[in-house]
């Protein structure tokens, strides 16, 4: 099970999909894993590189005291593709996760 330093905390993380292909990443909602996307990965994985990560406080992620914020989970986001080195990438999510799509887009374009 793959975990990557990131804001100093480790973040889990999974590859799906040809290596090469467009990368999408995959944020999950609240209280959600990497599991969430279990039926969208098969599919969607033919076509893309999909990176799927467990927020802060999520998951197989570390849970470090909090408080957690949106945008820190939009700048953990941003420090794993940092990380990950990756240069370009399609960011969708689900419920909290579209939200830190968004604010991610919005900050980080």
């Amino acid at each position: 099970m793959p975990t990557i330093q990131v804001n100093g905390v480790n973040l889990y993380y999974e590859w799906h999909g040809p290596a090469g292909a467009p990368v999408v990443l995959l944020v999950n909602g609240v209280l959600m894993s990497t599991a969430s996307w279990s039926f969208q990965t098969p599919v969607l994985s033919r076509r893309y590189r999909l990176l799927l990560h467990d927020c802060r406080g999520q998951g197989q992620s570390e849970h470090p005291a909090g408080p957690y914020s949106m945008y820190q989970h939009a700048a953990d986001l941003v420090g794993l593709m940092e990380a990950l080195q990756i240069e370009q990438a399609h960011v969708a999510g689900i419920s909290y996760g579209g939200e830190i799509a968004l604010l991610t887009a919005i900050h980080w374009p």
